[in-house]
């Protein structure tokens, strides 16, 4: 009985240090996983007509999130077209004016040079071709002044036309902003609002989160800040479903600049008086990192 009772205990302390083994390492430094997320906020006010994406779906950059009420700005767009349009309008009358009086002036140029050839030796005809001459004199004079005004008016009518182009650029672009996409690949997280609530301008609308990396946020002391740096790799570890450990190769990113007071999270009674220094680890997620898991590293290099 003593033997097998001894037996039994052997047995049990080898499967503990081999279960240990597999489980349990020495952690450089423990922490908790944050992803890279970003708020996008309204950037026009008004209802929200339509808000298509659930929490938890897939975005890409660029797709389509909700779009805001435009019913006004589509209003101001249409009135500010049809004031160009009569604008546009005046621009093409002015020179059919300035043509006109050059079709007279060719025409009377003409009917004078047609009579001095015919009235050559005929005196009857010479009071015909004063009378042209003073049409003549008239319509270079009407020319000379509408010369004068046609550039001052076309001037005004630019400037004017410059002015509305540049309010319907600005309406194109709050257009522009009443559509809400997502500015990176990621997934959503929160949704601070619903359909048909109203958002003013910097709403929270949504949180996007690039869940394919996530950063371990982990603290450590300052004897350990002199053999990390940026750039280097590490390992990474997590709890899987068999209450093992699951390896990732990390990447330092971020080491903070000033010490702080060690987090309630993490603090002991004796580490209380101990100031420790924040550090970031880049991990690329395959889905099993979640926001908010616990995590460990050991600060080697990853084999």
């Amino acid at each position: 009985m003593k033997f097998l009772f001894k037996v039994s205990i052997t047995f049990v302390c080898v499967m503990c240090l081999f279960s240990c083994t597999n489980r349990k390492i020495s952690a450089d430094a423990y922490g908790s996983f944050e992803a890279e997320d970003i708020i996008i906020s309204a950037q026009s006010e008004g209802m929200i007509l339509d808000f298509s994406v659930d929490e938890g779906q897939s975005l890409k950059a660029g797709e389509y999130i909700a779009m805001v009420d435009t019913m006004m700005l589509i209003v101001q767009k249409k009135k500010i077209e049809l004031q160009l349009d009569v604008f546009l309008t005046q621009q093409t009358t002015l020179p059919h004016k300035f043509k006109l009086l050059n079709d007279s002036l060719l025409n009377v140029n003409r009917a004078i040079s047609n009579i001095g050839v015919v009235s050559k030796d005929n005196n009857l005809l010479q009071s015909v071709l004063d009378s042209l001459h003073n049409q003549r004199q008239d319509i270079e004079k009407a020319i000379a002044s509408q010369k004068k005004s046609f550039s001052t008016q076309v001037k005004l009518l630019a400037m004017q036309a410059e002015q509305l182009y540049l309010q319907l650029r600005q309406l194109n672009d709050a257009l522009s902003k009443c559509i809400i996409t997502s500015p990176i690949n990621g997934t959503a997280i929160t949704k601070y609002i619903d359909k048909y609530e109203i958002a003013g301008m910097g709403h929270p609308i949504i949180r996007v989160a690039d869940l394919s990396r996530m950063n371990l946020k982990v603290y450590v002391t300052e004897d350990q800040l002199s053999s990390i740096q940026l750039g280097d790799s590490c390992a990474v570890y997590i709890d899987d479903d068999e209450h093992e450990l699951k390896k990732y190769r990390g990447k330092i990113i971020w080491i903070s600049a000033e010490s702080e007071f060690t987090p309630k999270m993490v603090q002991t009674k004796k580490e209380r008086v101990n100031l420790v220094y924040a550090v970031k680890i880049k991990v690329k997620n395959e889905g099993s990192i979640k926001i908010g898991m616990p995590g460990e590293v050991v600060f080697t290099n990853f084999e």
